[in-house]
Formats: C-alpha cells, structure tokens, sequence
C-alpha cells in the first residue's frame, strides 16, 4: 500500500495533479486512476521508471520506502535552506553528468 501513499505524497508535495503527472509522464490519465480505483499491482515497469524519474526516486522507494522522510518541506526547512538543498541537488546531478 505504501506506493499510493508515496504518490499522494509526491504528487501534494509537487503541487501536481494526476492529470498534470499523466501529462508530464506521457500516459493516459485513466492509467492513474485506474491505480486508485482498481490495482495498482499491474503496473508497468515502464511506468515505474517515468514515476521514479519524475519525482527523482528510485522505484524501491516509490513501491515500498516511506517517500516523507525523504521529502525537504517547508515543514522543516527554511525557504534558504530548501533553496541550498536545491542547489547541491543540482550540483550532484551535473557533476554524475560529467563522469
């Protein structure tokens, strides 16, 4: 059950909504919904890696690990200390671009 959970999460964390992530990640919007209303156990690994790559989190978070503790919110974090976690986020993603 953890999966949903997870991207409930991510998807109110990112101000987005199913029909915007449906968009961002090329797949129908009943795709997801279909998640919620019928089984999400029947996902694709194809739409595994577009969520993961989306939210920037591996698949074995998405499905099975607890997204929130891996969230930078303003929950906890003053708006310079999100803007600094950006940033080396940013750096660490460039600098395994250039190895």
């Amino acid at each position: 059950m953890n999966f949903l959970i997870n991207l409930d999460y991510l998807l109110a964390v990112n101000k987005m909504s199913r029909s915007e992530l449906a968009r961002k990640i090329n797949i129908a919007p009943s795709t997801i919904n279909a998640w919620y209303t019928k089984d999400y156990r029947g996902i694709t690994l194809k739409n595994l890696v577009k969520l993961s790559k989306c939210f920037d989190v591996t698949i074995e978070d998405l499905v099975n690990g607890d997204i929130r503790s891996l969230s930078f919110t303003s929950d906890n974090y003053s708006d310079s200390e999100l803007k600094a976690l950006k940033d080396f986020s940013d750096y660490l993603k460039r600098s395994r671009s250039n190895e």
